[in-house]
C-alpha cells in the first residue's frame, strides 16, 4: 500500500469505527476579506460569460507533493462537470519545449461560452533531485520502487507522515527555495507562456513569446500550495526580464488575469526566505534576488500602471483548511500579502475526535473539494451559474 493510501485508510478506518467522533466543521464555507466585509466574487460561469467572444483561459499549477496526469484530467474533467459542459472534455497533452513540464489542454464547451483549459504538471521538473531521498521511503512510491525499503522500524502513521510530506512533499519546496531555484523558474516560465499563448502557434519559444504578448482573452490562475509562489515568481521574472519580448509577455500574462485561486497557500511561510533578518527585500527590477510575495509585487507594478492599464488587478480568493498544516489564511498576513483578498475556510476531510484531520488529503484536496470546485465554478453567489 502506497503511504497516502495509507494514510486515507487509517483515517476512515478511524472515523468507520467511531461515527460520532467525526466532523467537517467547515462543511459550509466561511468567508473572511481584506478589506472586511468583501466577500462576494465572480466565478468562472459568470467570467465566460462577461469575456469579449465569450472565451476565457485557465490555467491550474499543482503545488507540492508529486503530481502526475491523473491529477490533471481529474481537476479539468471536474471542473467541466460542475460548469456543466458539454460531454466529457478531450484532454490534450502537450510537452513544454526544452523543459519536463507538460500541459494538459482542453477546450470546454459551457453554457455562456468556451473556456480553454491548461492544467500545468510541474512535478518532473524536481524529481531528479528528489529521488535522492527514495532510500528513505519505508512504502515506496511509484517512482522509488527501484530502490530498497528502509529496513527500519517504523510506526504505521509516523512511516505515513515521513514518507508522504517530508520525502515527497516538503522536499519539493526545499528544492524550490535553493540553489535550481532559477533553473526551475525557467522551465516555469515556458510552460506558463506555452499556456497563454492558447491557441499555441508552434513549438518555437520565440512564437509562443510572441503569441503570449498579443493574447487577449482573460485569464484565471487557479493555484495550489507551492504553486501559487512558483507560478507567481514565474511571471514577475518575465516582467522584470532584460529581454523585451519576454517582458511584454509577462506584462500581458498578468494584465489579462481577471482572477486568481489559490488553495494551501504558503506565501506567509515561503516570503521568509525572501527576507533579510530585519524583514528587507530588493525591489530593483534587474534584482536577482525574488520578492517575498511575487503576487504582491505584481498588483502594485499594475497599480502604477494604472493610468494606462484599463482593468482593475486581478481578484485573489484563497481557499484555506485550517487542519492544513501547510497552509496560511491570507487577509491577516498584512506584511506579505498586503493586497485585497477573500479568504475562503473549507474543510477537505473530516476531523477525528477533534484531534487530527488525515493531513494529506487537508492539504492536496482542495480541487477534489466539491465545495471549492463550486465556488471557482460558480462564485460566492452562484448568480447564473448552471453547476450541477
Amino acid at each position: 500500500m502506497v503511504p497516502s493510501q495509507l494514510l486515507r485508510t487509517i483515517f476512515a478506518f478511524g472515523c468507520g469505527s467511531l461515527l460520532v467522533a467525526c466532523a467537517t466543521p467547515y462543511k459550509t464555507p466561511t468567508f473572511e476579506s481584506r478589506p472586511p466585509g468583501q466577500t462576494t466574487f465572480p466565478g468562472i460561469a459568470q467570467l465566460v460569460v462577461a469575456a469579449p467572444n465569450h472565451t476565457l483561459d485557465v490555467l491550474m499549477v499543482h503545488g507540492m507533493c508529486t503530481h502526475d496526469p491523473r491529477w490533471a484530467r481529474e481537476s479539468i474533467t471536474h471542473l467541466n462537470s460542475t460548469l456543466s459542459g458539454v460531454g466529457t472534455p478531450t484532454i490534450v497533452p502537450v510537452q513544454v519545449e526544452g523543459t519536463k513540464a507538460t500541459l494538459y489542454q482542453a477546450n470546454l464547451s459551457v453554457p455562456g461560452g468556451l473556456v480553454r483549459t491548461s492544467a500545468l504538471v510541474w512535478s518532473p521538473i524536481v524529481a531528479p533531485l528528489k529521488n535522492q531521498l527514495c532510500y528513505d521511503q519505508k512504502d515506496k512510491s511509484e517512482a522509488c520502487k527501484a530502490t530498497p525499503a528502509y529496513p527500519y522500524k517504523r510506526a504505521k502513521i509516523n512511516r505515513a507522515l515521513k514518507d508522504v510530506l517530508m520525502d515527497d512533499c516538503l522536499a519539493d519546496a526545499i528544492i524550490y527555495q535553493g540553489k535550481a531555484r532559477d533553473a526551475i523558474i525557467e522551465q516555469l516560465q515556458k510552460a506558463i507562456l506555452t499556456a497563454a499563448a492558447s491557441p499555441r502557434p508552434s513549438s518555437a519559444f520565440s512564437d509562443v513569446v510572441t503569441a503570449a504578448a498579443t493574447a487577449s482573452a482573460p485569464l484565471v490562475l487557479i493555484t495550489e500550495s507551492l504553486g501559487s509562489k512558483m507560478a507567481f515568481d514565474a511571471i514577475y521574472k518575465l516582467v522584470t526580464s532584460q529581454d523585451k519580448n519576454e517582458s511584454a509577455a509577462g506584462i500581458r500574462t498578468f494584465d489579462r488575469t481577471t482572477e486568481v485561486f489559490m488553495g494551501a497557500n504558503q506565501m506567509p511561510i515561503l516570503a521568509l526566505a525572501d527576507q533579510g533578518l530585519d524583514g528587507s527585500q530588493s525591489t530593483l527590477a534587474n534584482s536577482p534576488n525574488y520578492p517575498k510575495d511575487a503576487l504582491a509585487e505584481l498588483i502594485a507594478m499594475k497599480r502604477l500602471r494604472a493610468a494606462t492599464v484599463t482593468a482593475p488587478p486581478p481578484r485573489v480568493v484563497a481557499f484555506t483548511d485550517p487542519n492544513d498544516a501547510l497552509s496560511y489564511i491570507l487577509a491577516p498576513a498584512k506584511q506579505v500579502a498586503n493586497y485585497d483578498v477573500v479568504d475562503v475556510l473549507v474543510s477537505n476531510d473530516n476531523t477525528y475526535l477533534g484531534l487530527l484531520e488525515n493531513p494529506y488529503p487537508a492539504h492536496v484536496g482542495y480541487l477534489a473539494n466539491p465545495e471549492v470546485m463550486r465556488l471557482i465554478a460558480c462564485g460566492s453567489s452562484d448568480k447564473g451559474c448552471v453547476s450541477r
